[in-house]
């Protein structure tokens, strides 16, 4: 029974319904393609054609979030110019071969399905424990794929979620720790930075320290309006647009 459940969502998944490609980055994507834009510059951002269709369906705000998104970062501390908050690392913005049993919007090139925002990996951000709702006075560790699989090294890892529809399906990480887009932003950028919390207060430790990404984010150097413009980008991947 249980299987046939999950074979049920999944076919749901597939449908029309649920991979409706009707966002705001769809649009923009939509129009690069028409206007002759390379299907990976179109998709992130860059390129003369990108750049000139972006301008006329994203804000300023917006645009700038998602040279943010697609941008590498050393995580150093210092956002250098060309620089950017390294989402699309694990979030990645590439079309991917249509396995020919899903929904692709007619507009998509023929064998490509549009990007979806996930690399399909697991990874461990370094997400705190959720002490809001503790089972037993104290709450537990949550391994993640680790015990699943069988493997230690895997401890602590969840699945890289695709950011489509992000702006409605709060709260964030696996607990459940962040309540909106701006704070698991700002702990992405800030995670090992001192005094990055409230008041001064330090980030709460790792739930499980020890598979921690300490590369690809926690000391971004991204500025209090670098968060906001992630977070307004984020937005335009919600379904349901209309101009």
């Amino acid at each position: 029974a249980y299987n046939q459940v999950a074979l049920s969502i999944a076919a749901f998944e597939r449908t029309g319904l649920f991979g409706q490609f009707s966002s705001k980055y769809d649009a923009y994507l939509e129009a690069c393609l028409a206007a002759g834009g390379d299907m990976d510059d179109c998709a992130q951002g860059s390129g003369k054609t990108a750049g000139k269709v972006a301008k006329k369906f994203l804000s300023r705000e917006e645009l700038r979030g998602m040279q943010l998104f697609m941008g590498e970062n050393n995580n150093d501390g210092v956002l250098e110019r060309g620089e950017g908050a390294m989402c699309a690392a694990c979030h990645v913005a590439e079309w991917t071969a249509d396995p020919g049993n899903v929904s692709v919007p007619e507009w998509a090139p023929d064998g490509f399905v549009p990007p979806i925002f996930t690399d399909f990996t697991y990874d461990n951000l370094g997400v705190p424990r959720n002490e809001e709702y503790p089972l037993g006075g104290v709450a537990p560790v949550d391994l993640g794929l680790g015990p699943v699989v069988g493997d230690h090294d895997e401890n602590g890892k969840f699945k890289v979620m695709t950011v489509r529809n992000i702006g409605l399906t709060a709260p964030y990480a696996h607990n459940g720790l962040f309540k909106s887009l701006k704070e698991i932003v700002h702990f992405n950028n800030t995670r090992d930075v001192p005094g990055a919390l409230r008041k001064g207060a330090n980030w709460p430790a790792p739930e499980y320290p020890f598979t921690v990404n300490a590369d690809e984010l926690g000391n971004l150097g991204l500025s209090d309006k670098d968060e906001d413009a992630l977070v307004e980008f984020l937005k335009t991947l919600n379904d349901g647009y209309r101009p």
